[in-house]
């Protein structure tokens, strides 16, 4: 049996210019401890495309990061389909929540999932409540402050890190409960 991979992954965008973008996107498999930090959606996408088969990326909320992913999707050659490369499809709700948004790349498939759908609320208040090590930055910089082709700085890139661990610490949680489902 093919062994399970598992990844926590947050975005930082803007939506204050005419188009929402992705500025930052972290990565960590449940194994590592340190996220891979990467200053655009294209360096993401080109990233997971080269994870191992059976890989399963978990954001928080992923409603709104899939929305993203989908934009980025659509205009780099996927279509929507159930099978062959180049294709994805997600587990919608009628009201339009992702619970599942499956990639099929070249070489590898990645299945993105929500960790709100196993566990609600913020990921800070999680984080306290399962007593996890790692807590979000005091005080969150000024998202309306950001515009187009920004680059982090330090503090940003920090606060994105501390985030993706967090979430990495809290799916570790609930994998030790058996609440991280396969």
């Amino acid at each position: 049996m093919m062994e399970k991979h598992v990844y926590a992954a947050d975005f930082e965008n803007t939506t204050n210019t005419d188009k929402t973008y992705v500025y930052g996107a972290g990565i960590m498999e449940l194994c590592e401890e340190e996220p891979h930090i990467f200053d655009t959606i294209e360096q993401f996408m080109e990233y997971i495309a080269t994870l191992p088969k059976k890989s399963y990326v978990y954001f928080h909320n992923l409603s709104y990061d899939a929305m993203l992913i989908t934009y980025y999707l659509l205009t780099h050659g996927f279509v929507e389909d159930t099978s062959g490369k180049g294709t994805f499809n997600g587990i919608i709700s009628d009201d339009g929540q992702f619970y599942e948004l499956k990639i099929r790349f070249k070489k590898t498939t990645v299945t993105l999932r929500d960790s709100a759908k196993l566990v609600q609320g913020k990921l800070d208040t999680i984080g306290k409540n399962l007593k996890c090590p790692t807590a979000t930055m005091v005080g969150a910089y000024d998202y309306d402050a950001i515009e187009e082709g920004h680059v982090m700085n330090d503090i940003e890139r920090q606060y994105l890190a501390n985030d993706v661990k967090l979430l990495r610490e809290i799916l570790i949680k609930l994998n030790e409960i058996e609440m991280l489902i396969s």
